[in-house]
């Protein structure tokens, strides 16, 4: 008896042993569980954060694939754009060309002429002084000449007075062959004598033709 209460006693201080090491294991495992649901509730939260997170991740992509598309649709406008640039580009640049090669004939056109026009005009000043020398020449060859016949008619004017002065001498001498006696012309004045050797050109010409048939006074 002593010894099936001896072993019903052992077996309860392994029981109580044992269930004190499964309580402990209990408290062990509660811990754990409520740690395990602590992150749990955690991992809930961030799941929560992530698929907001997501959410906006998705729809900031989309917005942004939409702004790529619509950049790739400018891109294209714009290599057009810059295509057709370049061609405007080589055009510009071609006619640029040909404008500057025809300034250029143009400017070598434009200084040929301008040599010439500067070699007529130096040509044209040249004849213009040969014919004011001319002028002046001629200027002083009928001042020469109108001398010469102002000259010339005041000793023709002498030589007729002389002849007149003879003449009467000639018909007023005692024992002078008659000759009709002509009516004596009064004396010239002196006013007179002068003014038969002046005048216009053209009357002292007139009166060198009238005595050409005249004797030369010299």
């Amino acid at each position: 008896m002593k010894k099936t209460i001896g072993d019903l006693t052992k077996e309860c201080s392994d029981m109580q042993k044992d269930w004190i090491q499964k309580q402990t294991q209990l408290l062990s495992i509660s811990t754990e569980t409520d740690r395990l649901k602590t992150n749990l509730n955690e991992n809930k939260t961030k799941k929560m954060v992530l698929e907001q997170k997501k959410l906006r991740i998705e729809g900031q992509l989309e917005s942004q694939q939409k702004e790529i598309r619509e950049l790739e649709h400018n891109m294209k406008h714009l290599r057009f754009d810059m295509d057709r640039m370049n061609s405007a580009v080589v055009k510009h640049d071609n006619k640029s060309q040909e404008l500057a090669n025809s300034n250029q004939m143009m400017e070598t056109e434009f200084v040929q002429k301008l040599k010439e026009i500067e070699s007529r005009c130096l040509e044209m000043e040249r004849s213009v002084g040969v014919v004011k020398d001319d002028k002046n020449q001629m200027n002083q060859d009928i001042l020469e000449s109108e001398r010469q016949v102002l000259l010339w008619e005041r000793k023709i004017t002498l030589e007729k007075e002389m002849q007149l002065v003879v003449e009467q001498s000639l018909e007023d001498a005692p024992g002078t062959p008659g000759r009709p006696r002509s009516p004596r012309s009064p004396p010239r004045s002196p006013a007179r004598r002068a003014g038969s050797g002046l005048g216009s050109p053209s009357r002292r010409r007139s009166k060198q033709d009238e005595d050409d048939d005249s004797d030369d006074p010299e």
